[in-house]
């Protein structure tokens, strides 16, 4: 790209704001050459690559769920929710060759030594478990502490003899995504906080005229951006064929901890928040799989797991998110 920028010094002028322009988005140098021979231009300016080849596409947010709350529930709708979202793992558990002699509960008898089960965990204690299908409730002994969540789907090996011992856990996590999805043009998604955005707000805004090729979304409010008020908190949605979900995180406080070790355990069960609320909602269920997970966080940091982008937005700086190449890059002022 060095070679490129170098040749079309030779070509063309360059604007001091277009060639600072040019070496931060370099990625667009072979078609500025092009463009530059073809049209025979003598000067670049930063306008004129603005006209030319960062036309922002108007683009439609498709929700994919929307966060329903019911003001009364009944034990009816406890036991549905229940039962779905257990056909919905067991479903996927099922696949899964680890899980040898897979029976249900009440399937087991004096006879059965090496089984296994697939269960909702209905209650956690110091060494053992309570697991739920739907033909019944057994409880197993842990030889290890395990991240258990209440009202979760595993998957089980056992051994009975005088009691019936886990010899390991298979949690339904998430498939390796084959295609990673990407954009052939460069655009970018830049993630922040209203107390980002309170505190550097004038900067921002001039860095960002930089960038006419991008969204801002912000886990907050504020009516320039796509905020909060517009979306939703929680928000689960379609972006430039990108499935996004963006939060607030205090739902993960309840754990203690480093949030990041925090979701790459929730990652394993596809599932974020698995403890039923009063509302009884699943939102927090990945399904659809997302291609970026954004939480509003006490500090910023971000990574990868099988190939979904997580983005944890804290105070001291926003993240950008490259559509074509999927480069995060972390940006702060102070």
């Amino acid at each position: 790209m060095i070679e490129l920028l170098k040749e079309l010094k030779k070509k063309v002028l360059i604007e001091k704001k277009a060639l600072e322009f040019l070496e931060k988005n370099f990625q667009l140098l072979p078609k500025v050459l092009e463009f530059v021979n073809v049209q025979k231009i003598s000067f670049l300016t930063y306008q004129k690559l603005q006209e030319f080849f960062l036309t922002k596409p108007e683009i439609e947010i498709k929700f994919i769920k929307r966060l329903e709350k019911k003001e009364k529930v009944s034990v009816l709708d406890y036991h549905s929710i229940r039962i779905k979202r257990y056909e919905y793992f067991q479903k996927i558990l099922r696949s899964r060759i680890e899980l040898v002699n897979l029976i249900s509960i009440n399937k087991i008898t004096s006879k059965t030594k090496i089984f296994s089960l697939i269960g909702m965990i209905n209650k956690i204690n110091d060494d053992s478990i309570v697991l739920e299908d739907l033909t019944g409730q057994i409880e197993v002994k842990l030889l290890k502490k395990e991240f258990l969540v209440e009202d979760e789907v595993i998957g089980v090996v056992c051994n009975k003899n005088d009691e019936i011992v886990v010899k390991k856990i298979i949690f339904p996590d998430l498939p390796f995504q084959k295609n990673i999805k990407k954009t052939e043009e460069p655009y970018f998604f830049h993630f922040l906080t209203q107390e980002f955005l309170e505190t550097y707000e004038n900067k921002f805004e001039n860095w960002l005229k930089d960038y006419p090729n991008s969204w801002v979304f912000l886990l907050g409010n504020n009516d320039k951006y796509y905020d909060f008020s517009k979306l939703g908190n929680p928000a689960y949605f379609s972006f430039f064929d990108f499935v996004i979900l963006l939060s607030s995180s205090e739902f993960l406080d309840k754990y203690g901890g480093a949030k990041e070790e925090i979701l790459r355990n929730l990652l394993k069960k596809r599932h974020l928040n698995p403890k039923l609320n009063k509302e009884l909602n699943d939102f927090y269920l990945l399904d659809p799989i997302p291609d970026l997970i954004v939480l509003k966080a006490e500090r910023t940091s971000f990574f990868n797991y099988k190939g979904i982008s997580l983005l944890l937005c804290g105070p001291e700086s926003f993240l950008s998110f490259n559509t074509k190449s999927r480069e995060i890059l972390k940006t702060s002022f102070g």
